[in-house]
C-alpha cells in the first residue's frame, strides 16, 4: 500500500511539474536559488544529511530518514520541509547552525507550496543546478586599481587575440596592440581555465564564485553569447578535450570529474573521483583509447577510462596537494607540481613510483603547461623554460619579467606563447625567434 501511495504521489508530481507555473512564484527563478544557496551544501549527493537530498528535483519531494513528505503540494501543514524551516526550536530549525531564512524567502516558499509546488515545466529527473537561470553577476570594475593577475590565458584560433581572465569578466587583448579590445562580462568571480574549442571555434570556460556557484560555460565564437554546460558548488578548476574531440572532461571543486559528449555538451557520466578539489586534468590516449589523468588537493593522482569512468591507476598519499599535472605522451612519465614555487615531482606511471625531480637552474617552478610532448615551465622569477624531450632537464630559458609567472598558454599553430605574471602584466614571446612583444597590463 505504501509503495502504491508513493507511486501515485510521484505520478501527480510528474504531471504538476510539466504544468506551466502561471503568474506568481516561479520554481526556477524564485525557489531553486533559495534551495541552492541555503540548503544544497548539506543535502547534496555527498552530504545527504538526514537522508534528504535536493540535488535533483525528484529528491526535493522524496522523504528522508524521517519518512515524512518534505513537500506536500497545496498543504503547508503536511510539508515537513516547511515545518522545519519554521520550527520554533533553533536546534531543530533549518538550515541548522545558521540564521533563519529571510522573510522574503519564506514567503516565496509558502506561496509555492500553497499553489501546488509546480516545477514550471521542468522534469523531476533534472538537477537543481541545471534549472537555475544564469545569475546576474556583479559588474566588473569600471577601472582596475592595478593590473589583474590572470589565472587563465588562451589564444584565439588565428593567434590575433589573447583572452585573459579578469574580475567577473574576460579581457580580450589584441596581440599587436597593448590595449584590450573587448570586455566579456556577467561571468563568475574567478576564471580558472579558458580552452579554445577546435570543433566549433568558441571557448570552454571553467569558472566559479568561491563558496557559492561554479559554472562550466561555453562562449560562442561571436564572443557575445554564453551558454551554461554544467553547474556545481564552488567552482570548476580545469577542463580538457580528448584527442578525438569526442569527450569534454571537467574538474570540480566537489571532487567529481564530469564527462560530457562533445560537441553536444550532454553530460555522459559523473565520477566521484577524489575526496577534495580536482585541480588538474590531462587527457591522453593509452593503447589507442582515451584516458584522463587527474590531480587533486587530496594528495592523489588517478587515471580513468573515457567514457566508462572506470579507475585504472591510483597514487595516493603524495607529499602535498597536486596543483598541476602533465603526462608525457610516450614515456609514461608524469610531472606533478605539488605546490606553487617548488620543484616538480616526476613519476613513472607504469611502475607507480617516483623517479626524480625537475628543477630550474634559478628560482622555483610556479606553473606548468603542456603541448603534446613539449613541457613548458613558468618560473618564480618570471622566466619561461622549455624542457627537453625526456623531461629531465631544461633545454632553453627566456627571461621575461621580474614578477613570478602564474599561467602559460601556447598558440597551437605557431611558436607564440603568453605568460601572466603576479604583477598583472602579460608577456608574449615567439619562442622560435626568441622575439618578445611589448608587455601589456591585464586591465581595461
Amino acid at each position: 500500500m505504501q509503495i502504491k501511495t508513493r507511486k501515485a504521489f510521484f505520478t501527480l508530481i510528474s504531471v504538476i511539474g510539466h504544468w506551466s507555473a502561471g503568474p506568481g512564484v516561479e520554481f526556477a527563478s524564485d525557489i531553486a536559488p533559495i534551495l541552492h544557496h541555503h540548503c544544497l551544501i548539506c543535502h547534496d549527493e555527498s552530504s545527504n544529511k538526514g537522508g534528504y537530498r535536493i540535488d535533483t528535483l525528484r529528491g526535493i519531494f522524496e522523504p528522508g530518514s524521517s519518512n515524512l513528505w518534505p513537500v506536500s503540494p497545496g498543504s503547508l501543514t503536511q510539508s515537513h520541509l516547511w515545518n522545519l524551516l519554521n520550527h520554533p526550536d533553533a536546534n531543530e530549525r533549518m538550515p541548522q547552525k545558521s540564521e533563519p531564512l529571510p522573510k522574503e524567502s519564506l514567503q516565496l516558499i509558502h506561496q509555492w507550496i500553497e499553489d501546488g509546488a509546480k516545477l514550471g515545466g521542468h522534469a523531476l529527473s533534472q538537477s537543481l543546478l541545471e534549472v537555475i537561470p544564469r545569475p546576474d553577476y556583479p559588474s566588473a570594475p569600471r577601472n582596475y586599481s592595478r593590473p589583474y593577475p590572470a589565472d587563465a590565458l588562451e589564444f584565439s584560433g588565428d593567434g590575433s587575440q589573447l583572452l585573459a581572465s579578469g574580475v567577473n569578466e574576460i579581457l580580450v587583448h589584441s596581440c599587436d596592440d597593448s590595449s584590450p579590445i573587448l570586455r566579456i562580462g556577467n561571468l563568475p568571480q574567478r576564471i580558472y581555465k579558458i580552452l579554445r574549442d577546435p570543433v566549433r571555434g568558441g571557448y570552454i570556460i571553467a569558472a566559479g564564485t568561491p563558496g557559492q556557484l561554479g559554472e562550466l560555460l561555453y562562449l560562442r565564437p561571436d564572443l557575445k553569447t554564453i551558454l551554461t554546460l554544467l553547474r556545481c558548488q564552488d567552482g570548476y578548476f580545469d577542463v580538457c578535450l580528448t584527442s578525438d574531440k569526442h569527450w569534454l572532461i571537467a574538474a570540480e571543486a566537489t571532487g567529481r570529474i564530469q564527462i560530457l559528449k562533445w560537441p553536444s555538451g550532454t553530460l555522459h557520466r559523473s565520477i566521484p573521483a577524489h575526496a577534495d578539489w580536482v585541480t588538474s586534468l590531462v587527457a591522453r590516449d593509452h593503447q589507442g583509447f582515451p584516458r584522463v589523468y587527474s590531480g587533486s588537493r587530496d594528495r592523489s593522482i588517478k587515471s580513468f577510462k573515457v567514457p566508462e569512468g572506470e579507475i585504472e591507476l591510483n597514487w595516493v598519499n603524495l607529499e602535498k596537494p597536486v596543483m598541476r599535472l602533465a603526462i608525457h605522451p610516450t614515456t609514461n612519465t608524469a610531472a606533478a607540481l605539488l605546490h606553487r614555487n617548488s620543484s616538480s615531482m616526476l613519476w613513472d606511471l607504469e611502475k607507480g613510483k617516483r623517479i626524480g625531480n625537475l628543477n630550474l637552474p634559478t628560482g622555483e617552478i610556479a606553473c606548468l603547461h603542456q603541448t603534446g610532448p613539449n613541457l613548458w615551465i613558468g618560473g618564480s622569477d618570471g622566466s619561461l623554460h622549455m624542457v627537453d624531450d625526456s623531461w629531465r632537464k631544461i633545454q632553453k630559458t627566456w627571461s621575461l619579467s621580474p614578477s613570478p609567472a602564474i599561467a602559460i598558454t601556447k598558440h597551437p599553430h605557431s611558436s607564440h606563447m603568453a605568460l601572466s605574471h603576479l604583477n598583472g602584466q602579460i608577456s608574449v614571446i615567439d619562442t622560435d625567434q626568441s622575439t618578445t612583444f611589448p608587455t601589456r597590463p591585464n586591465q581595461p
